[in-house]
């Protein structure tokens, strides 16, 4: 993966880049997902709860 420049990323994002939101989605999800999975003790919720806000964020 590219580096990117987060700033840049978001602003595409806000303009509804969708390569921009999947390069930031492939990017966090991991970290988003694992650091949700070590407080809830649940993958499934935390699955769940980390694509809310990737919608929350995309929408």
């Amino acid at each position: 993966m590219q580096p990117f420049n987060e700033k840049q990323l978001l602003e595409a994002i806000s303009k509804g880049d969708e390569k921009a939101f999947e390069t930031f989605f492939l990017h966090y999800y991991p970290q988003v997902k694992g650091f949700i999975t070590g407080l809830l003790q649940s993958p499934e919720e935390a699955e769940d709860i980390s694509q809310d806000i990737f919608l929350m964020l995309w929408g």
